[in-house]
């Protein structure tokens, strides 16, 4: 949970999300004050050892920063972590109990809830035709990191070229850099008009790659489809393994592969890492 949780967490630390729990697994969700951002993560119920909810949908929210930093001292045990909701003041209550030479140790902790709005899925204004590329999650944060160098106006432009293929990432202003991706290493590029071309903040791109687990840890292998609609919206996917059972992930050689990919993840502990980013010229003032 940590590490996929990890995945979304905001820079900013008393970022609110919104925990959903449905009958099929838990969902969290947060949106940037913009409204241009939206992250999300959700892991099916089959993902824990026990899963039991009463009710159809219940969402509660929780500061996104401390909820990941509580888990994180769980991880020095050995036990099974037990998360209960409600407590008695409607409170996450995580508990962790072992048997050691000295006796049971019990480790307990209580997150308060609170009410919040919870935000809108902008999933439900998805538009196609779509346009779309794999590639490796660690070569793409690479490259949105080193566009932190020449992003004068904290913008970054996103070009896609049909014929020849062709995938460019400039920043904005004197001085500007410009990346060109290496086609030999993307995969199943995918362009729904001879070209698409939209600008968004650096920040928000950042914020997509920002906490990607590190290569050398085969448990948390990472594969990544960046997706455009028609109307500019772009939407990063993360495939992210959990450990615990043989899981595809990193550089998929086709579409196919990586749509197997997620038929294989409904048995696998894979969970899935979202961020739809709306372009720079849309935010709170727009109507969808």
């Amino acid at each position: 949970m940590v590490s996929v949780l990890q995945a979304i967490k905001a820079s900013n630390t008393h970022q609110l999300c919104t925990v959903i729990l449905h009958a099929d697994g838990l969902s969290v969700r947060w949106e940037d004050e913009s409204k241009s951002l939206q992250a999300s993560v959700f892991l099916r119920k089959e993902l824990f050892v026990e899963y039991e909810v009463p009710w159809l949908r219940k969402e509660f929210g929780l500061q996104l920063g401390l909820l990941v930093d509580t888990l994180h001292v769980f991880t020095a045990g050995t036990a099974e972590l037990v998360l209960r909701y409600p407590g008695a003041n409607q409170e996450l209550i995580c508990e962790m109990t072992e048997e050691g030479a000295g006796g049971v140790l019990c480790t307990y902790a209580s997150l308060d809830s609170m009410e919040v709005e919870p935000p809108r899925d902008l999933v439900g204004f998805w538009e196609g035709p779509e346009s779309f590329f794999l590639v490796p999650g660690a070569m793409m944060k690479e490259v949105i990191d080193d566009m932190e160098w020449g992003a004068v106006s904290k913008s970054v432009e996103v070009l896609m070229q049909r014929s020849p293929p062709r995938i460019v990432l400039s920043s904005r202003g004197i001085g500007g850099l410009l990346i060109t991706l290496p086609v030999g290493q993307l995969t199943s590029v995918q362009c729904a008009t001879p070209e698409v071309r939209q600008i968004y903040k650096h920040k928000h791109l950042k914020t997509a790659f920002a906490h990607l687990p590190q290569s050398k840890d085969a448990s948390a292998s990472m594969g990544t489809k960046v997706t455009l609609d028609s109307q500019g919206m772009i939407k990063v996917s993360h495939m992210l393994s959990l450990g615990g059972a043989e899981a595809r992930g990193g550089h998929y050689t086709s579409e196919a592969a990586y749509q197997d990919s997620q038929r294989v993840a409904e048995q696998q502990r894979v969970s899935m890492v979202q961020f739809l980013i709306l372009p720079e010229d849309a935010g709170e003032d727009d109507e969808l």
